[in-house]
């Protein structure tokens, strides 16, 4: 390193770089001043905007001169032109040399780029043999540097071993044995089933407590008996998970047959709403599960009406009919089995729901289908469940089991509550889990 220093003169290096900028800066300043000037110069209509150029400052002290003379010239030119006239001898006479000095300028300024030209190129060449040599520097210094700390860590390692050579020779230890070690005559030994049954009981006590710990935080809903127990609500039908693999077809069913019951029992049963607390219960799964147990009767046909977009995809739907885009006939087609309409194209305020046109197409679509069904969207994040529950005969809360607070649960069925005329059938349990086997289940 400490000869490539002395051979590159690195002392003097950052001068003569800063030097060599300086020249290149004013080497390039020279170029563009000239070529300027031999832009305006080499016009052959000496226009009014030479006297400018000719009149600015340039580096370069041939220019300057020559653009001085040319300048003086021009107004030579231009006095005598004005005083006798432009076909007099004398200005002919003056028109040759301001020709003369143009083309002496031209000349001269050519010359001065060529020289200033061949410098530039020096400079950067010679900038660029800097910027390596910096570079190689660079990389000599980073070398050493890693060079020296290896060279100390393996001095200091050295030094280290020498040292342990000459304590191992010379048996050399600060450590001195003073006594032997000797038994107890009464060693303490642990009294292992003492110790077995509090662990036991320390274990039980520990347990009881986290399960009534995790009992008091865990206000979900996993069971029927719970959701009749915290909503007051009659669990219609609980759906186990069952992974990979749809809604139970029997317990929809059913479900199909516990509705039929209650309007059996007094209530209408023609229309019913199934909608859920928050998203992501299920309750499209149900509808369309509880539209299809419906669909098998053959006395009748079954309308499913997919307000929330989760089942149906149709393009045209209810709304379309409400706002006279669409005829009753072209969206509700189907005579039999099941029929499935969307909610529409476009986006309509609440109030659409409780026009006149609605409830007569509520009228129309009684005597067309034998069942109806609602799949609407969460109550407590929406406005169509509360709505659309004035044309239904009864109301059907979807809750997922183990996930939505009963509290929840408790505040959208009060939102139902204050709507009215709301009739609240009862709830469903979707997603509960299967601890014990479905044959044990099923006995139990």
């Amino acid at each position: 390193l400490q000869a490539f220093r002395d051979e590159k003169d690195i002392s003097l290096l950052e001068t003569e770089e800063e030097l060599l900028l300086e020249q290149y800066a004013k080497a390039k300043q020279i170029m563009t001043q000239l070529e300027e000037v031999e832009q305006v110069v080499s016009n052959e209509n000496l226009d009014s905007s030479i006297t400018a150029t000719l009149s600015s400052e340039t580096d370069s002290t041939v220019v300057r001169e020559m653009q001085l003379r040319l300048l003086e010239l021009i107004l030579e030119q231009n006095r005598v032109v004005q005083s006798l006239g432009p076909n007099h001898p004398t200005v002919q006479s003056m028109v040759q040399q301001v020709s003369n000095a143009q083309g002496s300028l031209i000349e001269a300024i050519a010359n001065v780029m060529a020289v200033t030209g061949k410098k530039l190129s020096s400079v950067q060449l010679r900038l660029r043999e800097l910027g390596a040599t910096k570079m190689e520097l660079a990389k000599m210094e980073k070398e050493v540097e890693i060079l020296t700390a290896n060279y100390e860590t393996y001095a200091l390692k050295h030094e280290e071993s020498l040292i342990s050579d000459a304590l191992a020779d010379d048996d050399f230890s600060n450590v001195r044995v003073i006594s032997a070690p000797t038994k107890p005559t009464n060693p303490v030994r642990p009294n292992r089933v003492v110790n077995l049954i509090l662990a036991l009981f320390g274990g039980v006590i520990l347990s009881l407590a986290f399960a009534f710990f995790l009992d008091y935080l865990d206000h979900g809903l996993e069971t029927p008996e719970d959701l009749e127990s915290h909503t007051g609500l009659a669990p219609l039908a609980s759906f186990f998970n069952r992974r990979g693999e749809g809604l139970d077809k029997r317990e929809a069913e059913r479900l199909s047959v516990v509705l039929d019951t209650y309007s059996g029992n007094g209530g209408d049963g023609k229309v019913y709403q199934i909608t859920s607390s928050v998203p992501g219960e299920g309750s499209g799964a149900v509808a369309e599960a509880l539209s299809k147990a419906y669909a098998e009767d053959p006395n009748g046909g079954t309308l499913l009406i997919d307000f929330s977009g989760e089942v149906a995809k149709s393009a045209v739907g209810i709304t379309d009919v409400l706002t006279d885009q669409a005829s009753v006939d072209e969206v509700f087609s189907g005579d039999g089995g099941l029929t499935a309409v969307g909610r529409g194209s476009g986006e309509y305020p609440a109030f659409l729901w409780g026009s006149n046109r609605m409830a007569e197409l509520m009228g129309d679509l009684r005597n067309r289908y034998k069942h109806i069904i609602f799949n609407v969207g969460p109550a407590l994040s929406g406005h169509d469940a509360l709505k659309l529950s004035e044309h239904s005969d009864g109301v059907v809360i979807v809750v997922k089991a183990d996930a939505t607070r009963y509290e929840v649960v408790e505040r959208a069925i009060s939102s139902f509550g204050s709507a009215g005329k709301t009739k609240l059938v009862g709830a469903v349990l979707t997603e509960r889990s299967q601890s014990i086997p479905q044959a044990v289940y099923r006995r139990i």
